[in-house]
């Protein structure tokens, strides 16, 4: 067997222990329809609205957070059953995958650093400055799909690019990915000399070659000249540059891993502490607005708190 083959990544084995509960939950969110891109009628009560959208960077950056996590868990997953199953090329797509989700996750490592929550922090200057970037990585695309439904007929239809309209509330054009890849190498160094070329044997250039090589050599013939003996096959590379490679930013990409795993107890307590921070704001616009959420029609005793606590306002506690 190729040494390549032989033993599972140590932290990336980690990843599907530690997250397995965590990727296998259901997490529900609820929010705040966004009123300029539904056709139904709505009852719209401006007060209730504005303060329940004190909530919006942290519900946002808890479903980014953890849509992350899940997929960075599918795809160590891959990356072992690759490996048990001897399939270099599925090895490489879920290596070269992995990558891209770690990197991101750790942009937004970063942004909790560059924005620590204290007593002292404003949910104002939060909103106006993570909220942005939040939205972008949750909803970026460089296609315009955001008019798709179930119906959509991608045999016909004109993809076109994605432009920001006059009535977005966010950007959703693509952060470029080698710039948090780029990033993560400062840490992890190696990282993004595994991405390139792990993109080298993705893509259908010579990495369909190397990848699909069980051996090469060089042989002479009766008359001492000398030939390239190569030999082909559906479980490789057994030798040669390519199991070098591969080996290799496997390694890489397991230390990154490892860096996540390091990561992940923070992040959730990030997004904990912006719960809480989001909660009071509600609360205290609460307070502040009691008397014009009196005379607001439609707003009731029994209505749910803004908070997202799932509780009546009156019951409401933070």
């Amino acid at each position: 067997m190729s040494a390549l083959f032989e033993n599972i990544p140590e932290n990336i084995e980690k990843v599907t222990h530690n997250d397995y509960s965590y990727a296998m939950k259901e997490y529900k969110y609820l929010r705040p329809g966004n009123v300029k891109y539904t056709n139904t009628k709505l009852n719209f009560n401006e007060d209730y609205f504005r303060i329940s959208a004190q909530m919006d960077l942290s519900t946002t950056f808890d479903m980014l957070i953890k849509s992350k996590r899940i997929n960075i868990y599918i795809l160590c997953q891959a990356a072992i059953d690759s490996i048990q199953n001897q399939n270099s090329l599925m090895l490489v797509v879920s290596l070269r995958s992995l990558v891209e989700r770690l990197a991101y996750y750790n942009y937004f490592v970063r942004q909790t650093k560059n924005h620590p929550i204290s007593s002292e922090t404003s949910l104002e200057e939060l909103q106006g400055e993570l909220l942005p970037k939040v939205l972008r990585g949750l909803y970026q695309t460089s296609s315009e799909i955001r008019d798709f439904d179930r119906n959509v007929d991608i045999k016909n239809i004109d993809i076109k690019p994605y432009e920001m309209r006059t009535n977005d509330s966010h950007d959703r054009k693509p952060l470029n990915i080698l710039t948090p890849i780029k990033q993560l190498d400062k840490t992890i160094k190696g990282i993004w000399n595994s991405y390139i070329l792990l993109s080298e044997y993705l893509h259908p250039n010579f990495g369909d070659l190397e990848l699909a090589s069980k051996s090469m050599k060089i042989i002479k013939n009766e008359f001492g000249d000398p030939q390239i003996f190569r030999s082909l096959g559906r479980v490789s590379p057994t030798d040669g540059i390519s199991q070098s490679i591969l080996t290799q930013t496997t390694t890489i990409i397991d230390e990154a891993c490892g860096y996540y795993l390091e990561t992940t107890d923070a992040m959730e307590t990030y997004s904990v502490n912006l719960k809480m921070l989001s909660r009071s704001a509600v609360h205290e616009l609460l307070a502040e607005n009691k008397a014009l959420l009196k005379n607001t029609a439609g707003f009731r005793k029994g209505t749910k708190c803004p908070c997202l606590s799932g509780k009546r306002i009156m019951d409401c506690r933070i």
